[in-house]
């Protein structure tokens, strides 16, 4: 990545972290994941959606944190149904 691409990425993220902290990530999500398929942990301070092309064994899951940010993670099949 050039230097120009790295700055457009970092303006980008800026005016996306602006805007979630201005009207909340809840419309991002509906967009992404769709509209109810997606929860709000408020122990964990995360916003969780399942990965629907995940087909292996047990279940992933997009775990979103208040600023954008996310990652997934993999419950193993003795933990899912």
């Amino acid at each position: 990545m050039n230097r120009e691409q790295r700055r457009q990425r970092e303006r980008a993220t800026r005016l996306l972290r602006a805007d979630i902290a201005k009207n909340g990530i809840e419309k991002y999500l509906n967009k992404l994941f769709g509209a109810g398929s997606w929860e709000y942990d408020a122990e964990e301070n995360l916003w969780i959606a399942p990965d629907k092309k995940y087909f292996g064994l047990g279940r992933e899951y997009y775990c979103v944190r208040a600023d954008g940010t996310w990652f997934k993670a993999r419950m193993g099949a003795e933990h899912a149904q």
